[in-house]
């Protein structure tokens, strides 16, 4: 239990360091930013099943769904960067029908009406699918980003993930609110 805890610690300094160093003024980084800082470590604490990528250092690529202000920041952020020896390559999609051969697809606010569509078009595939919305997780979507009070926090959907063949790590599955699929959501 003891190394748990350690472990966790070091996963939130690294959390925290990330975010920090978004600002070089001294001025509080904007959700957007913690967002994107989030985003990159998830990233870093996913392991992909094997035939995910195409070869060994295939680059993971990144869906962004629409145009908006965490796309842009998710950009700006990950730009330049790899995790695990894989180069991070962004993709902004206009529809649903271009996620094939995203790794990583976020789905922020202004893509929520097409969620469930999106969610039923990688259902089983290795997409590690990441929210903004209320309920995106409860619906099928591995991570959901959420605010609690001003802080950004984030909810794992275990199901999803297993469904997706995607192993999460327990460090951070310790830092989430663990959550399940809403079966009224038409998910079982």
């Amino acid at each position: 239990m003891k190394g748990l805890k350690q472990t966790s610690a070091v996963i939130c300094v690294i959390l925290a360091a990330a975010v920090l160093a978004l600002s070089a003024d001294k001025a509080a980084p904007s959700e957007e930013q913690v967002k994107a800082a989030f985003l990159f470590n998830f990233i870093r604490f996913v392991d992909w099943p094997d035939g995910a990528f195409a070869e060994k250092t295939a680059p993971i690529v990144i869906g962004i769904l629409g145009e908006d202000a965490l796309g842009r920041e998710i950009e700006r952020f990950l730009r330049g960067k790899s995790v695990q020896g894989r180069k991070l390559l962004l993709r902004k999609l206009e529809w649903p029908g271009e996620i094939k051969g995203c790794h990583i697809l976020m789905v922020p606010a202004s893509g929520a009406k097409a969620a469930p569509e999106i969610l039923a078009s990688v259902k089983e595939n290795p997409v590690l699918t990441v929210g903004e919305t209320d309920r995106f997780s409860q619906q099928g979507g591995i991570i959901n980003f959420y605010l609690e009070g001003n802080k950004v926090r984030f909810a794992i959907n275990i199901e999803a993930a297993e469904r997706a063949k995607l192993k999460i790590s327990s460090q951070l599955l310790g830092l989430a609110k663990i959550i399940r699929d809403d079966p009224r959501a038409g998910r079982m």
